[in-house]
């Protein structure tokens, strides 16, 4: 079953609560999407203002993810909606 994008986007700031900072393989890795996919989400969360980052250059151009202060307010409101919702069902 193909996931919706607010589990995807659920899923991926639950990597960077766990891993903050987080580098894009992990974040792909840990929340199960391609390349492609992360890099369009990515966009949209920083664009959001939920995460940002801050590219390095050790050898090569990498960048760290974090999330932000409007980030951890997200999570923590979709989880407690979650948590609500559990509880009636």
């Amino acid at each position: 079953m193909k996931r919706g994008r607010l589990e995807t986007i659920i899923r991926i700031m639950e990597v960077l609560n766990e891993d903050n900072p987080a580098i894009r393989t992990q974040i792909m890795q840990k929340a199960n999407l391609n390349y492609r996919a992360l890099l369009w989400y990515l966009e949209l969360l920083e664009a959001s203002g939920m995460i940002h980052s801050v590219r390095e250059r050790h050898g090569r151009i990498s960048a760290k993810y974090f999330m932000t202060n409007k980030g951890h307010e997200f999570l923590e409101n979709i989880e407690q909606a979650l948590g609500r919702l559990g509880a009636a069902l």
